[in-house]
């Protein structure tokens, strides 16, 4: 089973602020400023690292996801982590084996392109992620 790092994604609070200290730091300049995430309530910024992506989002409404989460965590952090893999069974069911909803379990989405381009979404508090 190949996996690989798609995309790792950060919440802010203060946009502006952190993609100028990831422009500086990182030396790395945004690709794009994704404006379909304002359906969410949410602005967003996008950087090239390697041949992943590393998005900030940052709530611009209340009841956000990502506001909340903001909360919980007391300021800014890490948000999501997206994977590919070639065997998304196999790879749902090694979730299982280490102690997450494993198999048939998750939530499916047919994504737009060539098959087989689908996603199972796992929440974090079933995988034995930490806020």
């Amino acid at each position: 089973m190949a996996m690989r790092l798609r995309q790792v994604v950060l919440v802010a609070g203060d946009l502006d602020r952190v993609e100028a200290e990831i422009v500086e730091g990182l030396a790395v300049e945004a690709c794009v400023h994704d404006l379909g995430v304002g359906q969410f309530g949410l602005r967003n910024v996008l950087f090239p690292v390697g041949d992943t992506l590393l998005e900030v989002v940052s709530p611009v409404e209340d009841g956000t996801a990502a506001g909340r989460h903001l909360v919980r965590r007391g300021g800014d952090g890490g948000y999501m982590v997206i994977l590919q893999t070639d065997d998304l069974d196999g790879f749902g069911d090694r979730l299982g084996e280490m102690g997450g909803p494993g198999g048939a379990g998750g939530t499916y989405a047919r994504n737009p392109g060539p098959p087989p381009a689908s996603q199972r979404r796992r929440w974090r508090h079933l995988v034995g992620g930490r806020e």
